[in-house]
């Protein structure tokens, strides 16, 4: 006697293609994104802690006229460009802090840190008011 039974379902396999895929990319990202570097220190000599390491703040003192200057007790013309490059070249490494009265100008300030600058003054700078 043959019986019209219904077929048995099929279990459905579950395809290994796409986890193959997302293990590879997995393993693609971390093989790129690590770092195989080994790192080492470099020698870094530290400068000495000498009291006289600083640089020499030399005070430029602006005359009234703002057609003179007094660096280190010495008045220069800033006309004069040969005594004003010979008071400079003594120390042209030191930094020059111009200081200025009210009576002084922009202009005028603007001349002598000019004037300076062509002497061979490396370093110059305006001095705060206080």
């Amino acid at each position: 006697m043959l019986l019209n039974l219904p077929a048995k379902p099929s279990r459905k396999a579950i395809s290994l293609t796409p986890l193959i895929d997302v293990v590879f990319i997995l393993l693609l990202f971390f093989m790129l994104s690590s770092s195989f570097v080994t790192y080492r220190q470099l020698p870094v000599p530290l400068p000495d802690a000498s009291p006289n390491a600083g640089p020499v703040l030399l005070s430029v003192q602006v005359e009234t006229g703002g057609s003179a200057i007094t660096v280190a007790g010495k008045t220069v013309s800033i006309e004069q460009g040969a005594a004003l490059q010979s008071l400079v070249a003594v120390q042209p490494d030191a930094v020059y802090l111009v200081s200025v009265t009210d009576a002084v100008t922009t202009q005028q300030l603007v001349k002598v840190m000019d004037a300076l600058t062509h002497a061979g003054a490396e370093h110059v700078s305006l001095q705060g008011l206080e």
